[in-house]
C-alpha cells in the first residue's frame, strides 16, 4: 500500500515501537468521498503528555500510522474532518497487541431532525456566595441515523433552544461541547449540530445573581425549552439546596465526578413551550470571615531564564 503521514509527536511521548493503526474511513454512500481525507491521530501519554501525527487517506480510503508504541497506558484518538463535521473514535492497545483497526463512518450531514427527541434536561444548581452557578446537560436522541446540521446564527433554524433565565450571565459550554455550534445570544442557546446518530449529551453553563432584597435563601430557576422533554432533573450541587416545582418530586440521589452522592428531584415531560418555575432553598450561611482557618499554605518556585513562576496551594 501506498501511504503518507507525518509525525510530530512530542519527544517525552515513548512513540516508536512495533504497533501500528490502520484507520479504515466509509462513506455512506459514495465510497470515492473518503479518499483524500486529513486524518489526524492525537496520543495522550500516561503522564499526559499530547503529541499528534497527520496523515491523508488513500483512494480507498485507508490510512495506515506504523511504529507506534503499545504501551496500553497511552490513549489514542483518530479523528476525521468531512464537510465540516468532526468524526472521532478512541482506542487503547491491550498488553502485548501490536495492530488496531478504526473503521470510520461519515456521511452527509442533513438539515432534517427527523425524530430527534429532547430525552432529559439535567441541571445541577452549586451554590457560590452572591450567585448560583448552573450547569446543563441535555441528552438528545437522533434515530434517524444521519449527522444533523444546520446553519446559524437565527435560533429560529436551531436544533434545539433554550431560552436562559432574564439574569443569567457568564455563559460558556461545557468541556466536552467546546467546538459544536453551540450558541447564547439574547438570552438564548442554540444548537446547531453536528448531532451525530444515536444519543449526544449537550453541556453548558452559566450563574445567576442572587436577590439583594428580600429573602436571600430563595431563588427561583425557569427552565423552558423550544422542543418537549421527556424528563427533567434537578441536582443540587451544594449539600442543604432544596428544590421544588409543579410536578417535581424528590428522586434518587445522582452521584457527582468524585462520586459523592447528591439530592436529586425530577418530572416527567415538558412540554415545549411551556415554563418550569423551580424554586429553591438555599442553605443558612453566616457572612463571618472569622469562622475561616487556613491550615496550611505551600508555595512552590520554579525559575527558568525568562521568568519566576509560584504555585501556590492553600
Amino acid at each position: 500500500y501506498t501511504t503518507e503521514h507525518t509525525l510530530s509527536l512530542h519527544d517525552a511521548l515513548p512513540i516508536s515501537g512495533p504497533a501500528s493503526i490502520e484507520v479504515q474511513v466509509v462513506h455512506e454512500t459514495d465510497p470515492e468521498r473518503a479518499a483524500g481525507l486529513s486524518v489526524a491521530l492525537y496520543a495522550l501519554g500516561p503522564d499526559g503528555t499530547p503529541g499528534l501525527a497527520n496523515g491523508k487517506t488513500d483512494a480507498t480510503g485507508r490510512q495506515v500510522f506504523p511504529g507506534l508504541s503499545n504501551d496500553p497506558g497511552i490513549v489514542y484518538l483518530v479523528g476525521v474532518r468531512y464537510r465540516d463535521i468532526p468524526f472521532g473514535e478512541r482506542l487503547l492497545f491491550e498488553p502485548g497487541q501490536q495492530s488496531a483497526r478504526v473503521e470510520m463512518h461519515i456521511a452527509d450531514p442533513t438539515e432534517a431532525a427527523t425524530g430527534v427527541r429532547v430525552e432529559e434536561l439535567r441541571a445541577r444548581i452549586d451554590w457560590a456566595g452572591d450567585r448560583l452557578l448552573v450547569r446543563e446537560i441535555l441528552r438528545l436522541s437522533n434515530p434517524s441515523g444521519r449527522v444533523v446540521l444546520r446553519s446559524g446564527p437565527d435560533p429560529a433554524r436551531a436544533i434545539v433552544r433554550r431560552p436562559l433565565p432574564a439574569t443569567a450571565r457568564d455563559f460558556a459550554p461545557g468541556a466536552t461541547s467546546i467546538g459544536d455550534g453551540l450558541a447564547e445570544a439574547d438570552g438564548v442557546v442554540a444548537f446547531y449540530g453536528p448531532l451525530y446518530p444515536g444519543e449526544q449529551r449537550i453541556e453548558y453553563q452559566y450563574s445567576m445573581p442572587l436577590p439583594t432584597t428580600g429573602d436571600a435563601r430563595r431563588a427561583t430557576l425557569p427552565i423552558e425549552l423550544g422542543s418537549p422533554a421527556e424528563r427533567v432533573v434537578i441536582v443540587a450541587g451544594t449539600k442543604g439546596i432544596a428544590a421544588d416545582g409543579p410536578s417535581l418530586v424528590a428522586s434518587q440521589e445522582v452521584a457527582s465526578d468524585a462520586g459523592e452522592p447528591l439530592a436529586a428531584w425530577a418530572r416527567s415531560r415538558l412540554a415545549a413551550g411551556e415554563r418550569l418555575d423551580v424554586a429553591l432553598t438555599l442553605p443558612e450561611g453566616r457572612f463571618d470571615p472569622s469562622l475561616v482557618r487556613i491550615p496550611r499554605g505551600d508555595v512552590w518556585l520554579e525559575l527558568d531564564d525568562t521568568r519566576l513562576t509560584a504555585t501556590v496551594d492553600l
